[in-house]
């Protein structure tokens, strides 16, 4: 216990001002040349054969200064030591000839032992001190990979982060991921562009205040590590070693990266089992109500086509509106059933030759108590083919995209049927001049159950037409895109048929729906 309080009073750094610590140092310095002096006289005195021998012990007190207090009071301790070894074992004793060759060898000597024990002491303390930083480094990256264990939400793992980092390096931390990086910021932006780092103490932006890292993800970035310190000092320097730095950045980066794919894996998780349970739901749904449908519209149509029904108008128009939503629904019903042959694979589907008039006709009687006023236009290229495929899906396929024009655009709109071939492929397209879909929706549109934001919701749907649609076309081998409207207003879908989906035969193909 006594040599622990004598080691702290030694080295103790709470003396308060600077002057009081040098003053310190030098009366402790003093004091122990005192000691070693009267030592070496008490060994001289007791009968010690060679006094000038003794000499050697005034290195003590040069090697305690310069260990403790450095080279200034190592200094001190050897002209002090001198002066003492000169005053009490050099003949005459008891006085100070400073003069004398020897003194000043030993002087010389001394100097150069306490200059040569500083540079040691400081090289050591140097190494010591980067051990222990480096020891702390990994002790908080081991923390930091645990404080981050098993969680999986980006902004906790990022909070957490921060919190950690912050503390770790004794300097605020930010964590910007890639998507809230400000593109104003001209150092952020030459970081994430050119994966280097940049700001405070780096070749790039080094007036900046701040220090930016990149976060290396697997395949990209993934965001910014903002290293903030609070005082002039360059943070890029030996207190923050660029691979200290980058580990902590790469751990960092892989914690943030682990979190994203939870997320992504958990989304993708429920969006599975959300899937399965609407398309339980629906086909359940559907095989119950096709046989009591099938019931309804046929009562509907004996009722529509009986004399009191006929010659009583109000009767009429009940049963008329009736069997057009009864036929509504088995629309919707026969598109849920198509789910189950898409997602269980139609690619054995029987094909045969048909002309797109034929299919165009039968789709366009169909929707015939749907179509109002509007207004269709129907042209095809002269050297049109005949279509290799199953007509009964690709009528289907005609019926939900015009159903889809009628439905979105305006009551009196224009619909146009465009069919073209070029030799290689054959093209269908339905335009009309409704509201469009946005750029953004153009492939979101064709997943299951997606319902577009753009004005979707104020129509009543499923969700599912063009996922049906697209499934019967790529089953054919073909593809259905949204593209540009040909008249730059509304929206247009796509068909497009492979050359093997045609026969090449020239006929005139002229269309009668109503």
């Amino acid at each position: 216990m006594l040599q622990f309080q004598f080691h702290n009073l030694i080295i103790r750094k709470d003396l308060g001002s600077p002057m009081r610590r040098w003053t310190f140092s030098i009366l402790l310095t003093i004091a122990v040349v005192t000691a070693t002096a009267f030592i070496s006289w008490l060994l001289v005195y007791v009968g010690f054969p060679s006094p000038e021998t003794l000499g050697i012990l005034f290195v003590i007190p040069v090697l305690f200064s310069a260990i403790f207090y450095g080279l200034v009071s190592a200094l001190i301790a050897a002209f002090i030591s001198v002066l003492a070894y000169n005053f009490v074992l050099l003949p005459p004793i008891w006085h100070i000839g400073l003069l004398e060759i020897e003194n000043f060898t030993k002087m010389a000597v001394l100097s150069l032992v306490a200059i040569i024990a500083s540079a040691l002491v400081s090289r050591i303390k140097k190494l010591a001190g980067e051990a222990l930083q480096r020891e702390r480094i990994l002790s908080g990256v081991y923390a930091l990979s645990q404080d981050m264990l098993g969680i999986s939400n980006i902004e906790d793992i990022r909070f957490a982060a921060e919190a950690k980092l912050t503390s770790l390096l004794e300097v605020k931390v930010n964590i910007i991921l890639k998507e809230l990086i400000d593109p104003s910021n001209e150092s952020l932006k030459f970081c994430l562009n050119n994966n280097t780092p940049t700001g405070n103490g780096t070749k790039h932006f080094p007036n900046d205040k701040k220090l930016y890292l990149p976060l290396n993800g697997s395949k990209d970035i993934i965001g910014i590590m903002c290293v903030e310190g609070s005082t002039s000092k360059p943070l890029f320097s030996e207190s923050f070693s660029s691979k200290i730095l980058a580990t902590l950045a790469a751990q960092t980066a892989i914690a943030i990266e682990k979190a994203k794919l939870a997320e992504s894996h958990e989304k993708k998780l429920l969006e599975v089992r959300r899937d399965k349970f609407l398309s339980a739901l629906l086909s359940s749904v559907s095989h119950d109500f096709k046989t009591p449908l099938v019931t309804v519209i046929g009562v509907f149509s004996s009722l529509k086509d009986s004399p009191e029904i006929i010659n009583n108008f109000a009767h009429r128009e009940m049963v008329s509106g009736g069997l057009e939503e009864a036929q509504k629904l088995d629309r919707f019903i026969s598109n849920l059933m198509h789910i189950s042959r898409l997602e269980s694979g139609i690619e054995s589907i029987p094909k045969e030759p048909v002309l797109l008039r034929d299919i165009l006709a039968s789709a366009m009687k169909s929707l015939r108590s749907i179509i109002g006023s509007h207004n269709f236009s129907i042209s095809t290229s002269p050297n049109f083919p005949l279509l290799k495929v199953n007509s009964a899906l690709m009528e289907l396929v005609l019926m939900n995209l015009i159903e889809n024009a009628i439905k979105y655009g305006p009551a009196n709109g224009d619909i146009k049927i465009i069919a073209m071939y070029d030799g290689v492929a054959a093209t269908i397209d339905i335009d009309d001049d409704g509201e469009g879909i946005p750029e953004s929706e153009r492939e979101s549109v064709f997943q299951k159950f997606y319902r577009s934001k753009h004005g979707d919701s104020k129509i009543a749907g499923t969700g599912l037409g063009l996922y049906i649609c697209r499934g019967i076309v790529e089953a054919h081998g073909g593809t259905v895109t949204a593209i540009n409207p040909h008249d730059g207003k509304g929206a247009c879908m796509r068909i497009t048929l492979p050359e093997n989906t045609l026969i090449q035969v020239a006929i005139e193909q002229e269309i009668e729906y109503l």
